[in-house]
């Protein structure tokens, strides 16, 4: 597991440390504390250098270069991705790992005169015309470097925007521990049938569907059928035909969501934005057990977000000593942000729970 974390100049954070990380970790704060920031630092950090996943943040976002056209987006790709867009500083995230030891990604910006590049052009503008532009508009195209190290072991690569399309230099790395990132806001069908698939290889299927019974008590088996060419997972409820997983609600898709993530990344980490998301509190006791059995089979660490004050009391409720609580917190203009994590150990939530304090 990850034992600590420190993150400094990214996103909105200035720099946060956490410490006595546990199996199951669950944030809290208020909106704008860096709560998915949180999750996607640790997500990268997981990716040992792999840069491909800083697009793939940007682009859940609605940011980066996915947006048309990539010649006259420049820097305004990756600012984003530092403290107050100041990309004149680096981004530091870094971790101690049990087992790994030391882990730290750093991110810079790179600037390289247009020139330099083939075949480039920016803003329509050909390179034999830039020095008309006058010295106040450089021709400049910036190169988001990704710099990881594991135990002296540097990993380094770099993303061009070039043209319409993404240029992509890249050392070889290797995934220490694997990690998924859920957020309410996307469903992934395809993806979920896959390792619903695989979970059945391991004749481990019923993993699920226990789990599934506590949010759809109705609910009788789950299988992957194909529909157009398109597999997706189907239930049965007892009904004359099978229907699809996704008609029967949020709560039955996010359950099947995460308690899959879960299998598919053994001895990783699941990051799971808005746990609480399409659950009734009426479940969430339940919900927090099965996901915890299905953590500690895998070796899975979960690091999840709330704003739900009884998805705090169910975990809780359901979960021992493998459980921590934490509030981030941010205060002050945001080019003076000052983060803070507080950390509740099991006797301080238990406090917390008997006084109905406001940790949210």
């Amino acid at each position: 597991m990850l034992k600590h974390l420190n993150i400094h100049h990214f996103r909105g954070f200035k720099a946060l440390k956490m410490e006595r990380l546990a199996r199951i970790n669950l944030i809290a704060g208020k909106n704008s504390a860096g709560k998915t920031s949180l999750l996607e630092a640790l997500f990268l950090l997981a990716g040992a250098g792999n840069i491909n996943l800083v697009p793939r943040l940007q682009a859940l976002r609605g940011l980066g270069p996915n947006v048309e056209p990539l010649q006259l987006m420049g820097e305004n790709a990756w600012a984003p991705l530092f403290h107050v867009l100041d990309t004149e500083r680096a981004a530091h995230i870094a971790g101690r790992h049990s087992r790994f030891g030391d882990l730290t990604l750093k991110l810079t910006l790179e600037r390289h005169p247009l020139a330099t590049l083939e075949h480039h052009r920016l803003a329509k503008v050909d390179i034999a015309q830039s020095d008309k532009l006058g010295s106040a508009s450089p021709l400049l195209m910036p190169s988001l470097v990704s710099h990881f190290s594991h135990q002296d072991k540097p990993v380094q690569a770099r993303i061009n925007v070039k043209d319409t399309e993404l240029e992509i230099a890249q050392d070889d790395y290797n995934i220490l521990f694997p990690a998924v990132i859920n957020l309410p806001i996307f469903r992934h069908i395809q993806e979920d049938a896959k390792r619903l698939g695989a979970l059945r290889k391991q004749k481990k299927g019923d993993r699920l569907v226990r789990a599934l019974k506590v949010v759809e008590p109705a609910l009788q088996d789950v299988e992957v059928n194909s529909v157009n060419g398109v597999p997706a997972i189907w239930a049965d409820i007892g009904l004359p035909e099978l229907i699809p997983l996704t008609a029967l609600g949020e709560g039955l898709t996010y359950m099947t969501r995460i308690v899959l993530a879960i299998t598919a990344v053994p001895n990783g980490l699941i990051l799971i934005d808005e746990l609480e998301n399409g659950f009734h509190h009426s479940v969430l006791i339940q919900a927090w057990q099965v996901i915890a059995e299905t953590a500690k089979e895998f070796k899975v660490q979960i690091f999840a977000t709330t704003h739900s004050f009884e998805c705090i009391r169910a975990a809780h409720v359901a979960l021992s000593d493998d459980f921590r609580l934490y509030r981030l917190e941010a205060s002050g203009p945001f080019d003076d942000r000052q983060n803070r994590c507080v950390t509740y150990e099991e006797q301080d939530v238990d406090a917390v729970m008997r006084h109905n304090m406001e940790v949210r």
